[in-house]
């Protein structure tokens, strides 16, 4: 049952409200009112302050045709408008109120990266924060909804499932755990954004492909990387011939990883760079070809403890093409990618999270060509000055530089659930998804890393609430 917010004299505020179309549940859609004064108020008199003050006061969702009685205006005058995919408020020729199809959301895990994409995900109008859940501590789940502004919390991801007003789930626990805990879900008829890498291998991501589509519901694997406007914008530069025929794909992730992150050392946790940092570059490069698998896979891998510690990888593609990928525990910071074409390149500084591409273009031939720059900056979103968690606490900033991009994959993941699409189509297909996971086990085969779960047909270890791999976000946590 969707609650009133508080009222809030934040010059930037944007408040939810629900409203139905007909008296169905199922047809519950919020509205934004970014329609304020610079004091915080609307002015009373207009049809916007006359529907904002009816929708203050019901809090469990009103018709149109009782908005509009209630407002005081004639039932044609108040209408809902669908528009490029958004649906808006109509009353005479303007469009008042944004309105959003709430979509419900469960979170399964509560560590930093839950955190951050919890926080983001509140800045969404139509996001519904609706249960947050661990496995075993419920006192911690109830502490991360309070923050964050969850209806209510879980000490079990079981109960979760069973939580019928739940649509879709991010699955934040740790990767070994994450076929089990997503493959519940699914079953439970919920749709899932699971945090990357997406499982341990390939046979694992499989049965849970198998499992999304035998139960007709959405999955996808948190690549962010993917929905930044400027690795959009990279792709498009490189789709459109600016840089001539693209022949080469350089993508690099290293940083310091901490001997005391003991889950990024270990194979039972299928631990090592290539899984937790390394899939970014895999990733960039295989977005930008399009998705197309590569013909031969040579790689080399420096080892501790049984896993990849440092490692490169050549591609070899149709028509003679290449591409690269670094991945290391053991460089200093190190995250840009370059796409490298028979007339320019274009570079992607912090290609996991960008904000900036560089387009190089070679003007002539031979030693007296010259190079023309052209420098594309993409802004991150802004934080809304209201986000205040339902109350509960005021925004005191992401775990990660740039946490904010998790808004991109929020919206992205939105559009696909409404338009009824069951994978980022696009953007990061399920085929993809699982060519990822099938070139990852390749190169962990060519180095000589092998995780437990290799061996066996089901992974039945005991799920867990900590952080997903270092990389997810950010290079990993110092702490």
């Amino acid at each position: 049952t969707p609650t009133a917010p508080r009222i809030s004299d934040r010059r930037t505020a944007a408040f939810n409200y629900c409203v139905t179309e007909q008296n169905r549940p199922g047809n519950m859609v919020q509205l934004v009112s970014p329609l304020q004064a610079e004091d915080g108020r609307l002015d009373g008199q207009s049809t916007a302050s006359k529907l904002w003050d009816v929708l203050v006061e019901e809090k469990n969702g009103v018709t149109l045709s009782e908005l509009s009685g209630l407002a005081g205006l004639k039932e044609e005058d108040v209408q809902l408008v669908l528009d490029n995919n958004d649906l808006f408020v109509q009353a005479g020729n303007k469009y008042l109120l944004s309105v959003y199809v709430t979509v419900r959301w469960g979170v399964a895990g509560c560590g930093k990266i839950a955190d951050d994409f919890c926080a983001a995900l509140s800045f969404l109008p139509g996001a519904a924060l609706t249960a947050a859940a661990t496995s075993g501590n419920a006192d911690r789940a109830a502490d991360f909804a309070k923050r964050h502004g969850f209806a209510r919390s879980y000490g079990s991801y079981t109960e979760l499932a069973d939580d019928k007003e739940v649509d879709i789930v991010y699955v934040a626990n740790l990767h070994p755990q994450h076929r089990e805990t997503a493959i519940m879900f699914m079953n439970a008829g919920k749709h899932v954004l699971c945090e990357k890498p997406i499982a341990l291998n390939a046979t694992q991501t499989a049965d849970m492909i198998a499992t999304a589509k035998k139960n007709g519901v959405f999955l996808a694997e948190g690549h962010w990387d993917r929905l930044f406007p400027a690795n959009q914008a990279a792709r498009a530069l490189a789709n459109s011939g600016r840089i001539g025929q693209v022949r080469h794909i350089e993508a690099h992730f290293g940083m310091n990883a901490s001997k005391s992150i003991e889950r990024l050392w270990q194979p039972s946790q299928g631990g090592g760079a290539l899984l937790d940092i390394g899939v970014y570059a895999l990733s960039f490069i295989q977005f930008v070809y399009g998705g197309e698998e590569p013909q031969k896979v040579q790689a080399t891998a420096a080892l501790q403890g049984g896993v990849d510690s440092h490692g490169t990888t050549l591609l070899t593609f149709g028509e003679g093409r290449t591409a690269t990928a670094l991945f290391s525990f053991e460089l200093g910071a190190c995250n840009t990618s370059t796409i490298f074409g028979s007339a320019g390149r274009i570079t992607v500084p912090d290609s996991h999270a960008p904000s900036k591409v560089i387009l190089v273009e070679v003007v002539g031939n031979g030693p007296g060509a010259s190079e023309k720059q052209t420098d594309f900056e993409f802004q991150l979103p802004s934080v809304p000055d209201s986000v205040d968690h339902a109350g509960t606490r005021e925004f005191s900033g992401f775990h990660y530089p740039t946490g904010e991009g998790f808004y991109f994959e929020a919206v992205a993941v939105h559009s696909a659930v409404l338009n009824g699409t069951l994978d980022l189509t696009g953007d990061l297909p399920l085929e993809q998804t699982q060519h990822l996971m099938d070139l990852c086990d390749n190169i962990r085969a060519e180095v000589g890393v092998r995780y437990p779960a290799d061996d066996e047909s089901k992974e039945t270890g005991a799920t867990s609430d900590d952080d997903p791999p270092a990389g997810s976000a950010q290079p990993a946590d110092p702490q």
